[in-house]
């Protein structure tokens, strides 16, 4: 089998926003400054006119430290036509010509994303039918090498219009999903449960036609400054990223809705 090369798992702190050596600098600077500042004041001083004659002074001139010393966050893009959220390969459910495309890039080993899947997704499709095309997009971030076996294989079952029916074993699973166990036998007999053709479906995995998938949507989801897991797009505009209620979900297809002057169905 060829052996896949993982790109680097998205970091914590997003892109633009700073390099972190700087600001590990900064940080330390300013607390040694602040430090010896305070250390002043409680040893007094032979000069009291040097000293800030008051706690707002005091505030003021720490405020001012650090406003001078930390570098300014470069915003994350809140808007992507929607074309440039999707790509060929990506599985959606839906009507494919459906007003609203919400585009969620996830990660099988995410626990708030199995949230969404399990408890969300069924009964908001279902709220807005016919009206919205919920796209799936790989974002292998949380188990590194393992998250991305698993989106390769998956993307392997989407080959084959078996993505749904493969991808519901994993997130039903996910919680007995540890590293030891999840094996290119359990991914197998997964496609077989969900009546894949697994000859296929392996070849497809030694090709790595299913993880050069994977790489596309990997590679979009640093593009647009995703951190986090899940991460949502509506028509091009960036909704959320972690878990939100049903509720949370309702309330941003139907302002889309209404902006493009269709009327949101009621009731639930």
């Amino acid at each position: 089998m060829q052996e896949p090369v993982y790109v680097k798992p998205v970091e914590d702190t997003p892109p633009g926003s700073g390099a972190s050596i700087f600001s590990l600098i900064v940080t330390a600077i300013v607390f040694f400054a602040l430090g010896a500042f305070m250390a002043f004041i409680f040893q007094g001083s032979s000069d009291d006119d040097a000293l800030p004659s008051s706690s707002v002074e005091i505030a003021r001139a720490v405020e001012a430290t650090f406003v001078a010393l930390t570098p300014t966050a470069t915003p994350l893009p809140t808007r992507v036509p929607t074309d440039q959220t999707l790509a060929e390969h990506n599985p959606f459910l839906g009507d494919e010509d459906a007003p609203i495309v919400m585009v969620e890039f996830s990660d099988y080993l995410c626990p708030y994303c199995a949230r969404f899947h399990t408890e969300t997704l069924e009964p908001l499709m279902a709220h807005y039918d016919g009206l919205v095309k919920f796209v799936y997009r790989e974002y292998p971030i949380i188990g590194g090498q393992l998250s991305a076996d698993i989106s390769a294989a998956a993307q392997c079952a989407a080959i084959q219009d078996k993505y749904w029916e493969f991808t519901d074993l994993i997130w039903l699973n996910q919680i007995s999903l540890e590293r030891q166990q999840v094996t290119p036998e359990l991914l197998e007999e997964y496609a077989r449960t969900a009546e894949a053709d697994v000859e296929e479906f392996n070849a497809c995995i030694e090709n790595g036609t299913g993880f050069n998938n994977v790489v596309v949507d990997y590679e979009a989801g640093r593009n647009y400054n995703i951190n986090g897991t899940p991460g949502f797009f509506i028509n091009g505009n960036r909704f959320t990223v972690g878990a939100a209620p049903l509720e949370v979900f309702i309330d941003a297809i139907d302002a889309e809705l209404e902006r493009m002057g269709i009327t949101p169905p009621t009731g639930s």
